[in-house]
Order: C-alpha cells, then sequence, then structure tokens
C-alpha cells in the first residue's frame, strides 16, 4: 500500500529476506533490529520512512503476511522512487519504520467475505485470507483478482494451494489484456453485480476492496448500488 501518512513512533527495521515475486513486486521479511516481530492484526499496514527522501512523512505499504505466521512481510511494486529505494533493499540492509496500524479486517466470525482486488491491491487481502482460512477453516471466503498479464499476477502458487487446503475457499483472476488459459481465471474485467450474485448467499457478506483509486471507487459504487449495505463494505485505496 502506498497512501501517505504521518506516524510519529519510528523503528528500525532488519531486511533479512528478499523474494521477488514477479519482474516488478517484491517480499521483503522484515524485523526489529533486535530480531523480534512487532505484533499486528492481518490487513494493517506500516509506514516506511527513507531520510534522504523528499517524502518526509514517509509512505504506508500493507503487510503481505499472516499474523499466525510468525513473520512480517511487506510486498511492494516497483513504480515510483520511493517503491524502488523500498524495492531494491537486501538481505542485511535496514530500513526506518512506524509500528503496525489500521483497521482493514472484519470483526465478525461467521460472515462470508467476499473480495475484489486489482494488481497490487492483492497484498493485504492476501493476509485477510491467510488468517481467516486460519482461524476459521469453514468460513467461506471469494476471492476477485484483476491483473493486466497473468506475468503480472502475484501469490498466484499460494492461492492455488489454499484452494486445495481449504474447500470453503475459492478464486476467480481477471486477465484484461490476454487470455486466460486456465480453470481459475478468466478473460476480461470483474463484473462485480454477477460476483454479487453468484456468492453474497446470505445477502450479509463482507465485501473488501482494494486496488487502484479508480477500480475501488467503481466497485464501491457499483456494491452499493445492488444494495450492499455500506457498513458490508471496506475499502483500501493505493495511490501511484
Amino acid at each position: 500500500m502506498n497512501h501517505t501518512t504521518v506516524m510519529t513512533s519510528n523503528h528500525t527495521y532488519k531486511v533479512i529476506k528478499r523474494k521477488e515475486e514477479n519482474e516488478h513486486v517484491v517480499t521483503l521479511t522484515l524485523t526489529l533490529l533486535d530480531g523480534t516481530i512487532p505484533r499486528y492484526v492481518s490487513g494493517q499496514y506500516m509506514t516506511i520512512y527513507f531520510p534522504e527522501s523528499k517524502v518526509k512523512e514517509g509512505k504506508a505499504y500493507s503487510i503481505s503476511s499472516a499474523a499466525h505466521e510468525k513473520k512480517l512481510t511487506v510486498t511492494v511494486k516497483d513504480i515510483g522512487v520511493f517503491s524502488h529505494m523500498l524495492c531494491s533493499l537486501e538481505a542485511g540492509d535496514t530500513v526506518e519504520g512506524s509500528l503496525p496500524y489500521g483497521f482493514f479486517f472484519s470483526e465478525e466470525e461467521e460472515t462470508s467475505l467476499i473480495m475484489l482486488a486489482s494488481g497490487i491491491g492483492i497484498t493485504p487481502l492476501m493476509s485477510l485470507i491467510k488468517d481467516v482460512l486460519h482461524k476459521h477453516p469453514s468460513r467461506t471466503v471469494h476471492l476477485e483478482y484483476s491483473i493486466k498479464h497473468l506475468s503480472d499476477g502475484v501469490f498466484l502458487d499460494a492461492l492455488k494451494e489454499l484452494t486445495e487446503q481449504h474447500t470453503s475457499f475459492t478464486f476467480v483472476v481477471s486477465v484484461t489484456q490476454e487470455e486466460a488459459p486456465y480453470p481459475w481465471t478468466r478473460s476480461g474485467r470483474i463484473v462485480t453485480e454477477e460476483v454479487v450474485v453468484a456468492h453474497d448467499v446470505s445477502k450479509n457478506a463482507e465485501y473488501f476492496v482494494c486496488g487502484s483509486i479508480a477500480f475501488v471507487r467503481d466497485t464501491w459504487r457499483t456494491l452499493r448500488g445492488v444494495g450492499v449495505k455500506e457498513e458490508n463494505v471496506y475499502t483500501e485505496a493505493f495511490f501511484g
């Protein structure tokens, strides 16, 4: 995630692992300098600071790991000067950051969850999916994930593995700029109205929407337009 937020408490983190998810996306595993992991709730984010950057207030990035995994990861797309600095870090490097914060998670335990992501907006939703299925394996979770090309996909192998482990979890990847040859893909964009009809069986599902400002805005408007209650829609918009 990369909207700007002012935080007052800085900590130094050490990169202990760097993984290239695709040509433009990197996952960094972080710990505090003493090797500990700060407490966090799946779906939260943290502000990263580079003192040498012109962005003195830092930028916020979503956590992609789930709390029960006993690790802290951020998954970042290299789309600007600030993000490039973060993506360029290697194991052993250090970076300044806040403690995790934010509210982007369900407080319910039995509602079905429908998640809609575009691009790198998959990051906090992956954290949420893993967390929910760990705590409530039978809870119904469905993900709609929009990318331009299959090569843009992040966490695809992990998502397929989750479907093998949990019959309650399903996902579809919408590929907008090329043919989609797999059973779990479709060609074209997400049609939000059809998603609601197909998956909101209880008429009381909670929706988590994350992606570009335009994607989040349009999806929110569509959900409200087809009768989804405002309090049942959680949104997180990524800038840049």
